[in-house]
């Protein structure tokens, strides 16, 4: 073979190689990624699975307290439930208010 054949030939080994090195690393970003998010998102069931428990003791005393305490217990577990939504990054601080 002819030596320029030859350097082409290296050259295209050497992109290609660098084109493989080029896409592991961003497979590995990615990888590094979806295992965050799927933290993130067993965090959050949790979160939201805790809630739901809150929910449930918010209707139970609602059907089983008298009127007038009724509002204020609805005013403070909205309260709370804002909060734990803010906390679990399912709305913005503004959209409670």
């Amino acid at each position: 073979m002819d030596l320029y054949v030859i350097q082409i030939m290296l050259e295209m080994y050497s992109l290609q190689i660098m084109m493989y090195l080029q896409m592991h690393q961003q497979l590995l970003r990615q990888a590094k990624m979806v295992e965050q998010a799927e933290k993130y998102q067993k965090e959050r069931d949790k979160i939201m699975a805790d809630n739901e428990k809150f929910f449930e003791l918010l209707r139970e005393s609602d059907l089983r307290s008298p009127t007038f305490t009724t509002s204020a217990l609805s005013t403070v577990g909205a309260l709370i439930l804002g909060e734990a939504a803010v906390s679990a990054g399912i709305v913005s601080p503004i959209m409670i208010i």
